[in-house]
């Protein structure tokens, strides 16, 4: 009993003297051995402080969802026409008679709340948007054909018929999309959800698709329901109603007047589309026209110069049926013109030439014109936006007499004329 209190009282001052003589050699190494009422005041206040830094960013948090909260109010104002639309909005509405376009509304989503909740938890900061930045769309009448196939797209998703137009619009502005069109969900049939199509920032394929997409049945696909929305830049951009513009070609024959002459055929011109001659077959070959003084009902002869083309006419062979035409005298040819609705981006003529008399005749050349004019314009008042001069090389390497297929295009996206030259081979 006696050696267990003995053993007791000696853990219990073992303890202190170990204590004891790790707090001398503290002290002896001169640091603090217990630490001071300042010291813990301090790091009270630091790990409050650190605690309220928590505390204020759960309440940031907080804020901002109830902010979000907030603008999720304003979403059903997040595609709306202006004042300058109909009840129900189109293409255009009359104002004075002139035509004036229907614009739809889309507020930021980061901007979206313009009048104060009537949520309790909403901040007074919701109450008003400074400077609000907005994306005008306008409505573009497309009956039930109102997805253009032809402009690059993506299906994007199914939204609730109540929202599709919202959902869509916000989609659209996300992805950088310039256009966007609604129609019945035939993924999920009778759901009540509408399909949003949302359309690139890229030049359609082909080119004849890129203006007035609508007016071409060629360019755009049944839809169910449909609806189609475009940014006001692009509207203007692709929606364009431009006047229409014409397409010319000329054929001219230049210099010495002694005989000689150039056959013309198989004329081909397309426009944008480059698999797609835009003449009818005759006015390409100028087979089958009877005779009538040589002259063709698409083409019209010029004579600035000389005047033998008035006078015998440019269809061949002679008094019958026609098989192709010729060129000759000095500033003399055919011209002609087609009309092309929208915009004009590429030109590519063909054409095949051969000569005839004369084919030796260094003082005789051909010139062949494309261009782009209006219905006042004729042969002499076109832009000419490519050519082709055909000519004989020396004596020894004469025109030559069978058919030659020459070429004159332009682009517009270099805006520069393709001018070419060419001797007989």
């Amino acid at each position: 009993m006696s050696n267990q209190v003995c053993n007791n009282n000696r853990r219990r001052w073992v303890v202190p003297m170990k204590k004891a003589l790790f707090l001398s050699s503290l002290l002896f190494l001169g640091v603090e051995a217990e630490p001071s009422l300042e010291i813990i005041n301090k790091k009270i206040e630091k790990n409050n402080e650190k605690y309220r830094k928590i505390a204020m960013e759960g309440f940031s948090i907080q804020r901002r969802m109830n902010l979000e909260s907030c603008y999720a109010e304003c979403d059903a104002d997040f595609l709306t026409p202006t004042s300058t639309c109909a009840d129900k909005p189109g293409k255009f509405t009359l104002t004075n008679g002139k035509k004036k376009k229907c614009k739809w509304v889309s507020h930021k989503s980061e901007k979206r709340c313009t009048k104060k909740s009537s949520r309790e938890h909403c901040p007074e900061t919701c109450s008003l948007c400074d400077n609000e930045s907005i994306d005008e769309y306008v409505k573009v009448d497309c009956g039930d054909q109102c997805h253009p196939i032809q402009w690059p797209y993506w299906m994007h998703d199914c939204y609730p018929d109540s929202t599709a137009l919202n959902d869509c619009a916000k989609a659209t502005g996300e992805y950088n999309g310039i256009a966007f069109s609604l129609q019945d969900c035939y993924d999920e049939p009778d759901s009540n959800k509408m399909y949003c199509f949302i359309y690139e920032n890229k030049p359609a394929s082909p080119l004849e698709c890129q203006s007035n997409v609508f007016d071409n049945d060629n360019c755009i696909y049944g839809t169910e329901r449909g609806s189609f929305y475009i940014l006001e830049d692009e509207y203007d951009n692709r929606f364009n109603d431009i006047e229409d513009q014409y397409v010319f070609i000329k054929f001219e024959s230049i210099g010495d007047v002694q005989p000689s002459e150039a056959s013309i055929d198989d004329i081909v011109l397309e426009v944008n589309d480059l698999s797609n001659n835009i003449l009818d077959a005759q006015a390409s070959t100028f087979d089958g026209i009877s005779w009538n003084n040589g002259r063709s009902p698409q083409w019209s002869i010029f004579s600035d110069g000389t005047s033998f083309m008035t006078s015998y006419g440019t269809l061949r062979p002679s008094y019958t049926t026609s098989e192709h035409a010729d060129i000759f005298g000095d500033s003399e040819g055919i011209w002609t013109k087609v009309k092309v609705r929208g915009s004009i981006e590429v030109l590519h003529l063909t054409f095949k030439l051969k000569y005839g008399r004369g084919n030796d005749n260094l003082r005789r050349f051909y010139i062949a014109q494309v261009g782009i004019g209006s219905e006042d314009d004729d042969y002499k008042s076109f832009k000419v936006m490519s050519q082709k001069i055909v000519a004989a090389s020396t004596i020894e390497i004469p025109g030559y007499t069978g058919w030659h297929e020459h070429s004159a295009t332009w682009y517009s996206s270099t805006w520069s004329s393709d001018w070419e030259y060419d001797d007989a081979y």
